[in-house]
């Protein structure tokens, strides 16, 4: 995510470049590493695109929204091939997410995911890799736009597996990277576990999950290597927690070998390879536990979603100084919305966890 987001405008990831004069920030500290991959992909979570022509420069239009030269740095970077299905690539609109494709591909970056480009072979060191990438992440950013119209978005597995049956008979190899869970919690329900199993049996090789900005465990199952998280790579996220990362090394041939490279984020938002301490904690956090019981996981969402919100409110509270005047009643006004709706939708939550994502909060 290349844009600041919300409780951290004016500090954030963007802003954080706009000051700096290396270029390469925040990639400069990892990017030797990444070098080493013959094929480097993620997850873009969120758009790419400077204010359009009418647009200003402001708190809510560019949360969460990265500068155009955002692609030049993912591209010196060796990244060469990113998931657009996420609940934030719609969130300012097909304007803004038609922009990002554009200067994708001007960077020579490619994508899978979205409505322009669903999934994609690749020929890697003689081996046709398949890539797919599904969101199952409801969002609802507008009233009139239909999301799944403009990327990968699933209400359950069947379309998901009809891409599979399509793209697996003409390539050696299966990736998907799929959108899924909910934010913060260590390990996946018992349901996910269910679906990832599904969709190993069902031809897939290997799964990156994303979405959750923590990381969760790597299972093997069967000859599927399963990363049900990975965390965050470039994310101003503040919390502790979500400054512990990897970065998946994967390994596809006559057989398929899966393991973790641990990276820690700085009070800067820089990925750097982990060490020490830092490194086993995080290697642990990847060992497979097991999965939380789906009759327990809403209310495990619940309690982690209070601890995130107090957290929120102390974080907006320390940084009060660091928002402009403007940007601090855009901000004030963005937090009290947010606590109608959460006070709206409270008791849903608590059954279904992924009501807080169906919306409209406004």
């Amino acid at each position: 995510m290349w844009g600041d987001q919300p409780l951290c405008y004016g500090f954030g990831i963007r802003s954080c470049r706009e000051r700096r004069l290396d270029r390469e920030y925040p990639l400069e500290e990892i990017k030797s590493h990444l070098s080493n991959f013959d094929l480097l992909l993620g997850n873009l979570e969120g758009t790419i695109a400077g204010p359009l022509e009418g647009e200003d420069d402001v708190l809510p239009i560019m949360s969460m929204r990265g500068d155009d030269d955002a692609v030049e740095v993912m591209a010196q970077s060796g990244i060469g091939l990113v998931a657009l299905a996420n609940n934030h690539i719609l969130e300012h609109g097909p304007k803004v997410m038609t922009r990002t494709v554009e200067l994708l591909d001007l960077a020579g970056i490619k994508h899978i995911g979205s409505k322009w480009c669903s999934h994609r072979i690749e020929l890697v060191n003689g081996l046709r890799i398949g890539f797919m990438a599904w969101s199952m992440v409801p969002e609802h950013h507008s009233q009139t736009i239909v999301s799944a119209d403009w990327y990968n978005l699933a209400a359950d597995l069947t379309p998901i597996l009809e891409e599979i049956k399509l793209v697996r008979p003409g390539c050696d190899h299966l990736v998907l990277m799929l959108h899924w869970g909910n934010e913060f919690m260590s390990r996946p329900s018992m349901g996910q576990q269910s679906i990832a199993r599904e969709l190993a049996d069902s031809g897939v090789d290997v799964i990156f999950g994303h979405h959750p900005h923590v990381i969760q465990p790597l299972e093997t199952y069967g000859s599927s290597h399963i990363f049900y998280s990975l965390g965050n790579l470039v994310f101003d996220f503040w919390l502790n927690v979500t400054r512990d990362s990897i970065v998946a090394d994967v390994e596809l041939g006559d057989d398929i070998s899966a393991s973790v490279v641990p990276v820690r984020i700085d009070r800067e938002f820089r990925p750097r390879l982990a060490v020490g301490s830092d490194a086993e904690r995080i290697e642990a956090k990847v060992s497979f536990g097991q999965p939380v019981p789906d009759c327990e996981y809403p209310m495990a969402v619940a309690r982690m979603r209070s601890w995130y919100r107090r957290r929120a409110l102390v974080h907006f509270a320390l940084n009060i100084w660091r928002y402009s005047r403007r940007d601090l009643v855009r901000l004030s006004k963005w937090l009290w919305m947010c606590t109608l709706f959460i006070i709206r939708t409270r008791r849903a939550s608590r059954l279904d966890p992924n009501v807080v994502y169906r919306g409209p909060m406004w």
